[in-house]
């Protein structure tokens, strides 16, 4: 399963292994979307940071048991993935939340979690929502001025042209933006490195991508005075669409039809992060 990726550009191929596919790097070279998605036998597959890991997964999982024409998944921006489905460069693609252009076809396949993180080692354990904006806005840029040890306050954020920055200033910041000094990171498994590698640091990532490099905070509301063992790690909870130029056909259609299956559902739990884990 040939991959074109941007950020450099890379081609990569899949190879299947049990249920999970590995991904070896073939050398670097820029490659454009195709001029028609539909010209040829191929499928060409949408891929954004957020979304990543899922596609590569359900593929792997499906092309195991059933059969699709060479797919070619093209890594890239939320905003050229949406421009190129528009364009039909793209058979399909899946990004989260809504693709906000009333003429794709789309529709929700699971839902994703959003979680805070610092350090391992960080003592802060919770934050109220308040607190988080407060961070992430750059209004807050010690520990000590929420009540935790002195710390300068480093945020990492996500790339803003990725799904997770829209999904952040949708339900959590519509009026608020990132601090301008934050650090960039291109993808969850970025973030977390960068979080893990960075004293006084928080990030925000997929809860599915967190792992014990990094400690996640448990988010209250403003209201209560302190952290009960039943509050939620996660903040934010998006939907996932899949996403195409019209209605699917064929093999599309057929791999849609999976997605949405009692099997294919049971799948896709290995990629996301339920709200009720």
């Amino acid at each position: 399963m040939p991959y074109v990726a941007g950020y450099p550009m890379m081609r990569r191929f899949a190879m299947l292994v049990a249920l999970l596919s590995t991904i070896t790097l073939q050398g670097c070279k820029k490659l454009s979307f195709p001029q028609s998605a539909s010209q040829d036998n191929t499928i060409y597959v949408g891929v954004e940071p957020a979304t990543k890991e899922l596609i590569e997964g359900m593929l792997a999982i499906y092309e195991a048991s059933e059969e699709l024409p060479t797919t070619i998944l093209v890594l890239s921006t939320l905003e050229e993935t949406i421009t190129a489905l528009q364009r039909e460069e793209l058979d399909f693609a899946m990004i989260l939340g809504p693709p906000g252009i009333p003429t794709l076809f789309s529709t929700p396949i699971t839902t994703e979690t959003l979680s805070a993180i610092v350090p391992a080692g960080s003592v802060v354990t919770d934050l109220s929502r308040q607190q988080l904006i407060g961070i992430l806005a750059g209004t807050v840029t010690n520990w000590h001025e929420i009540g935790r040890p002195d710390q300068a306050i480093m945020v990492i954020s996500p790339s803003e042209e990725s799904s997770i920055y829209r999904a952040l200033t949708s339900h959590l910041m519509p009026i608020a933006e990132f601090s301008t000094s934050s650090l960039i990171a291109f993808d969850d498994s970025e973030g977390v490195r960068m979080v893990s590698e960075t004293p006084g640091s928080i990030g925000i990532v997929r809860s599915n991508s967190v792992t014990s490099r990094v400690r996640v905070l448990f988010i209250h509301d403003d209201t209560s005075e302190k952290v009960v063992p039943s509050e939620q790690t996660y903040f934010v909870i998006e939907s996932v669409y899949f996403v195409a130029h019209q209605e699917p056909e064929g093999e599309i259609r057929q791999f849609l039809k999976w997605l949405l299956s009692p099997t294919g559902k049971q799948a896709i739990e290995h990629f996301t992060s339920s709200p009720t884990d």
